[in-house]
C-alpha cells in the first residue's frame, strides 16, 4: 500500500490499516417467532450463513429430539417446505439446518403447529339470532378440540372467543351477536388453554339486524351501502339470482348500491293465477325480510310511511304482468299491504318508482318484500327502503316527463308533465295550469290523486310565433293546493326557443347499440319555394350544439332554376365545428357525400358586423346545394343565419384544358410541377375571383384564386406548384369555381407528371 501525504508538520506521521471480514452467522429466519403452521401445510424456509448441501430437521418439544424432514443439495436458501402430516399439535416447534461443514442454525424462537379447520359454514333461520349452527370439516389432529371465534368488522374486526367444542359443529349461544350487524365467525384448533392454531377462513352471517325506531329517528334509510344488507334477510328459489350493483339513481347516499332479485328462467307449470303460490311457484319467488321492525317507540294510532324506491322490470316490453312485487307486514308478516295507490300487487314499469305504504305504529312488524318472476330477465331492483314520518298536509310537485322541445314552425304543442302527490292524503279536483309569459293559456284537471301517487299530465300550449327569426317564449306550469304556502304547490319554469318560419340544420340522433352509442345523420331534403331563412339547429336566437353530424340539401321547386344561399352571419368554434358546402351534384336519394366535390369549408368567425356576406349558387344539374355540419364536444357557438332563394342558371365559364408537367434533367427525387389551366370566359366582361383547385384522391392539394379572367380563351399558370415524385404520374382533378351555375364544364382530370427525360 502506498500513502501519498501532502505534508507532515513535524516528525514522522504514522498510519493504521485495519481489515474487517464480515462472515454471516448461520441462522434460521423462517419458520420462527410464533408463526402458525399446519400439518401437511406449506411454510417458507428462509436461512442464511449456511452452505449447501444441508439437511432440514424439525423438533416438536423445544429442542430435545430432532427428525429429518428433507435437505437441499443446491445453493437455495429460500423455498417452501411441507410440515409432516403426522406432526403433533405443539407451540414449541423448532427447525434447524446442518450443512456439510458442520455449521448449524436453529429457529431463535419456537413456532406453532396445529391443523387449520376448513369448509366452515353456518346455518340459521330466516329471522332471529337463535339456533345458529356452525359446521366444519373435522380433523383427527385436533386432539385438544376447537375454539369458536367472533368478530365485528364495523368495530375493528378483532376476533374474540365465544366458546369451544371437541366436535366439528357448534351452536352459537343466544345473544352472542347482539349489537353486531355483520358478525364474522371463524374456528381454530386448540393448542392449550391459552393458544390456538391458524384460524379457518371466516364466514359472514347474513342476518337481518333488528331495527328499533322512534319518531325522532325518522327517516331511516337502507340504500345498501354495506354488503350484505344489514337489515334484510334474503331468501330465494333456484330460479332467482341475487346481485348488488353500484347505482347513481336519485337522492341516495354516496356508495349506495342497487339490490336486485333477478329471474333466471321460467317453467311451464308456473301458476299465473297466483304468482305468490309458494306450493307451485317457489323456485321463481324471492324475498327480502326486515325481521324485527320495532315501532313501539312511536305512539299507537300514528302511522309510519314505508317507501320502497326501485324498478320492477318485465322481460317482455309488451307485457308488464310477468314480474310482480308485493309487501307484507304485521307481527308475523301475515298482512298483505295495499299501497297508497290502492294496489296490492305491483306490475312492471319502465321507470324508477316509489311504492308507498302506511305501517301502524305502536307495534312490531316483520316486513317482507316479495318478488315473483315468470320469465328469464324479469327482475326487481331496489334502490332504497325508507321509513319516514308521513306528510299529512296537502302538498304536490310537478316535473317534466320530457322537456318541452324548441324548434322551427312550432304550433300548438303537447307538453308532458308528471304530477306527484307528496302527502299521504288522497287529493281531488286538482288543476294544472299553463302560462305563456304572464298569460294563462290552458289547463288540465285531475279528478283524483291518491297519497304519494303520481299521474302523467299532458297539456297543450300554443308555441307559435309571428317573429321572422323566432322568439324565446317563457313557460310556467303550476298546481296550487295551498295558496298560503307556496312550498306545498307544484311549479315549473321553462324557456322554449320558438325559431320561427325558418329551415334549421338537422340535429343528430344518438342510438345505443352493442358497440356503444352511435350517431345517426338525420339527412334532410327540403324544397325551396321562395325566399326563406336557413340557420343552425339552435335557430337565430340559440347556439348550435356539440357532437353533431347532419346533412341538409336544398332543392329548387322550379327545376329550371338554381338554389342560392347567402350567409349574413357565420360564427362557429374554430377547429371544433365546421359547415361543408357542396354546390355540385349530390344524389338526393342517398345524400352520399363521399362522391361529392367540396366547394368550401366554413369554420370560425367569418361573417358578421363589418364583414361581407358569403354567397353560393348551385352548380349541380338538379339545382341543389348540400350542407354537412360537423361539430365535436364543447363547440357550442352562435352558428349562422343565411338567406335562401332561387336564381336563373348561368354558365359564363368553362375549363377547356389543364396541364401539370415538368422535365428537369438536374431535378431531385421530387419535382415542383407548375399547373396551367385554359379557361373560356363566354361573357364580354371579366369574371372576378375565379378559384382553381387541384384534388388528388379526393383531397385538396392546391387552391389558388385568379383575381380576374378576361373574356375569351386564356391560359393561366398558377403561382403554386404540385409536388410529384419522379417517374410516378399522379391522377389529379382540376376544377374552377366562379359566378357559374353549371359545373359540368368546370372539371378536367389530368396526370401530374415529372421526369428527368423527355416525355
Amino acid at each position: 500500500m502506498t500513502v501519498k501525504a501532502r505534508a507532515v508538520v513535524q516528525g514522522v506521521q504514522g498510519f493504521a490499516l485495519t481489515w474487517y471480514f464480515e462472515v454471516p452467522e448461520p441462522r434460521v429466519i423462517s419458520p420462527a417467532d410464533g408463526m402458525l403452521c399446519s400439518q401437511n401445510g406449506s411454510v417458507l424456509l428462509a436461512v442464511e450463513g449456511i452452505q449447501s448441501p444441508y439437511s432440514v430437521e424439525l423438533n416438536y418439544d423445544g429442542g430435545t429430539s430432532w427428525s429429518r424432514i428433507g435437505g437441499m443439495q443446491n445453493p437455495m436458501f429460500t423455498y417452501p417446505i411441507t410440515i409432516p402430516a403426522d406432526a403433533p399439535i405443539t407451540k414449541r416447534a423448532l427447525l434447524r439446518v446442518v450443512d456439510a461443514a458442520g455449521q448449524m442454525a436453529v429457529s431463535p424462537h419456537p413456532f406453532t403447529i396445529a391443523p387449520q379447520p376448513t369448509d366452515l359454514a353456518i346455518e340459521w333461520p330466516e329471522c332471529g339470532t337463535s339456533g345458529w349452527k356452525l359446521t366444519w370439516e373435522g380433523n383427527t389432529a385436533a386432539t385438544e378440540g376447537y375454539v369458536v371465534l367472533l368478530a365485528d368488522p364495523d368495530k375493528g374486526a378483532e376476533f374474540r372467543k365465544i366458546g369451544g367444542t371437541h366436535q366439528p359443529e357448534f351452536t352459537v349461544p343466544d345473544g352472542a351477536v347482539n349489537g353486531i350487524e355483520r358478525p364474522i365467525f371463524s374456528v381454530a384448533a386448540k393448542v392449550d388453554d391459552e393458544s390456538y392454531g391458524k384460524r379457518s377462513l371466516g364466514v359472514l352471517a347474513r342476518y337481518a339486524a333488528p331495527v328499533t325506531l322512534t319518531s325522532a329517528q325518522l327517516p331511516f334509510v337502507e340504500s345498501f351501502v354495506k354488503y350484505p344488507t344489514r337489515y334484510f334477510s334474503v331468501e330465494h328459489g333456484e330460479n332467482i339470482g341475487v346481485k348488488y350493483e353500484h347505482v347513481g339513481y336519485g337522492d341516495v347516499a354516496v356508495g349506495s348500491n342497487l339490490f336486485a332479485l333477478a329471474c333466471t328462467g321460467g317453467f311451464k307449470e308456473f301458476n299465473t293465477d297466483n304468482y305468490f303460490d309458494y306450493a307451485r311457484n317457489a323456485k321463481n319467488i324471492g324475498s327480502m325480510t326486515m325481521c324485527d321492525l320495532d315501532l313501539t317507540g312511536i305512539p299507537a294510532g300514528q302511522n309510519v310511511l314505508l317507501r320502497i324506491t326501485g324498478q320492477l322490470v318485465s322481460s317482455y316490453s309488451e307485457n308488464n304482468t310477468t314480474a310482480r312485487m308485493r309487501v307484507k307486514a304485521g307481527k308475523d308478516s301475515d298482512q298483505v299491504l295495499t299501497s297508497l295507490s290502492g294496489v296490492t300487487e305491483n306490475l312492471a314499469t319502465k321507470f324508477i318508482s316509489d311504492w308507498c305504504y302506511l305501517l301502524p305504529a305502536g307495534q312490531k312488524h316483520r316486513v317482507v318484500i316479495e318478488f315473483a318472476g315468470r320469465s328469464s330477465n324479469d327482475f326487481l331492483g331496489v334502490v332504497s327502503v325508507s321509513l319516514e314520518n308521513p306528510e299529512s298536509e296537502n302538498a304536490v310537485a310537478l316535473m317534466y316527463k320530457e322537456n318541452p322541445k324548441s324548434g322551427a314552425n312550432l304550433g300548438v304543442e303537447t307538453v308532458k308533465l308528471v304530477l306527484s302527490n307528496r302527502c299521504t292524503n288522497t287529493l281531488r279536483n286538482l288543476v294544472v295550469k299553463a302560462y305563456r309569459g304572464d298569460k294563462w293559456v290552458s289547463q288540465v284537471e285531475v279528478d283524483e290523486l291518491r297519497g304519494m301517487a303520481y299521474r302523467d299530465v299532458n297539456i297543450d300550449v300554443d308555441l307559435s310565433t309571428e317573429q321572422p327569426l323566432g322568439e324565446l317564449i317563457p313557460l310556467r306550469f303550476e298546481c296550487v293546493v295551498d295558496p298560503l304556502n307556496p312550498s306545498r304547490n307544484g311549479h315549473l319554469d321553462y324557456t322554449v326557443n320558438s325559431m320561427g318560419h325558418v329551415v334549421v340544420q338537422g340535429t343528430t340522433e344518438w342510438y345505443q347499440t352493442m358497440f356503444g352509442t352511435v350517431p345517426r345523420d338525420p339527412k334532410i331534403v327540403t324544397r325551396v319555394t321562395g325566399p326563406t331563412i336557413y340557420t343552425d339547429n339552435g335557430g337565430a336566437l340559440g347556439n348550435h350544439t356539440s357532437d353533431e353530424c347532419s346533412t341538409l340539401k336544398f332543392l329548387p321547386s322550379d327545376p329550371s332554376k338554381k338554389v342560392r344561399v347567402r350567409f349574413l352571419k357565420f360564427k362557429t368554434t374554430d377547429q371544433r365545428a365546421q359547415l361543408i358546402v357542396f354546390t355540385s351534384d349530390i344524389t338526393t336519394s342517398e345524400l352520399d357525400l363521399s362522391k361529392g366535390r367540396i366547394r368550401d369549408i366554413l369554420m370560425g368567425d367569418l361573417v358578421g358586423d363589418g364583414t361581407s356576406s358569403i354567397t353560393y349558387v348551385s352548380e349541380a344539374e338538379d339545382g341543389g346545394i348540400t350542407f354537412y355540419f360537423n361539430s365535436i364536444s364543447d363547440s357550442e357557438n352562435e352558428g349562422w343565419i343565411a338567406e335562401v332563394d332561387m336564381v336563373e342558371p348561368r354558365n359564363p365559364l368553362a375549363l377547356v384544358g389543364a396541364e401539370a408537367t415538368l422535365m428537369d434533367v438536374k431535378g431531385g427525387e421530387v419535382g415542383k410541377v407548375p399547373v396551367k389551366v385554359k379557361i373560356n370566359n363566354r361573357w364580354d366582361v371579366p369574371q372576378k375571383d375565379v378559384e382553381v383547385s387541384v384534388l388528388q384522391k379526393g383531397k385538396f392539394v392546391l387552391v389558388e384564386t385568379l383575381p380576374e379572367v378576361q373574356p375569351g380563351v386564356h391560359e393561366y399558370t398558377l403561382t403554386k406548384k404540385l409536388k410529384v415524385p419522379m417517374a410516378n404520374p399522379i391522377e389529379s382533378v382540376v376544377t374552377i369555381e366562379g359566378d357559374d351555375t353549371d359545373a359540368r364544364d368546370n372539371v378536367d382530370t389530368i396526370k401530374a407528371t415529372y421526369d428527368r427525360y423527355c416525355f
